[in-house]
């Protein structure tokens, strides 16, 4: 894959159907695509090169996920 991240990748229910969907970086590393099994359903742009392991937490009920990139800290509330 051209990373040495090997947590790159999370399951989730982000959009809150009901139904997981994975959130990866795409081949260039600098967006982070959400998909489900119908496709593409979102783009998040990095603003650089995704640089470590994708992290995610839930708090109250809501998902935080976080991702470095080239000395910048993107924190999502899906």
């Amino acid at each position: 894959m051209g990373s040495r991240n090997l947590d790159s990748a999370i399951a989730g229910d982000f959009n809150n159907d009901g139904i997981a969907e994975l959130l990866a970086p795409d081949q260039t590393h600098t967006n982070l695509g959400l998909i489900s099994l119908d496709g593409v359903i979102a783009a998040l742009p990095l603003d650089g090169v995704l640089t470590t392991n994708l992290t995610v937490t839930v708090l109250n009920g809501r998902i935080f996920v976080g991702a470095g990139s080239q000395g910048n800290l993107r924190i999502w509330v899906p």
